[in-house]
């Protein structure tokens, strides 16, 4: 996939995403660091979307059903990918340490992990991260919710 290629597809697919997070033109604008005036502008068709501003509505939006479909997993995944192609930039290889992350809670399936920097938490399932906020209320209900769909799918079977 080409710069111009993931742009076009997240220029495309901005509107459904906006609807996916009921947000404002206004909202989505801020989330993104552009101005409403400019997010028209883009909805209107009248001015293509840049690869900043494609690169910040995947980073923001990462959780987005919409994206995740479209990209087949989190689109965030592919950003460097493509940045650097091209480039014959080494990457140095990756630590498999978690040592930012501090797990608080874990089940028979999933666990809770908090920055202990920012202090935001994940949701984790083995080593594929499912959610991430700053609300722990939020992490723990999804990780009830998934946990009771896992345990009826157990049951199933």
């Amino acid at each position: 996939m080409t710069k111009k290629e993931f742009i076009e597809k997240i220029y495309q697919l901005e509107p459904a995403v906006r609807a996916e997070f009921d947000l404002t033109q206004e909202k989505m604008a801020s989330a993104i660091g552009v101005s409403k005036k400019t997010l028209v502008e883009i909805e209107k068709r009248r001015i293509s979307m840049r690869w900043s501003e494609a690169v910040a509505l995947a980073c923001v939006f990462s959780a987005s059903q919409i994206l995740q479909n479209a990209f087949g997993g989190n689109p965030t995944e592919c950003i460097s990918d493509i940045a650097l192609l091209g480039l014959e930039a080494r990457k140095p290889e990756r630590s498999f340490l978690d040592f930012w992350w501090n797990e608080i809670e874990r089940n028979e399936f999933f666990s809770i992990k908090q920055n202990i920097i920012t202090s935001h938490y994940r949701l984790m399932y083995g080593n594929e991260k499912i959610l991430s906020s700053f609300e722990y209320n939020i992490i723990k209900d999804e990780m009830d919710e998934l946990t009771k769909k896992m345990k009826k799918k157990q049951s199933e079977k």
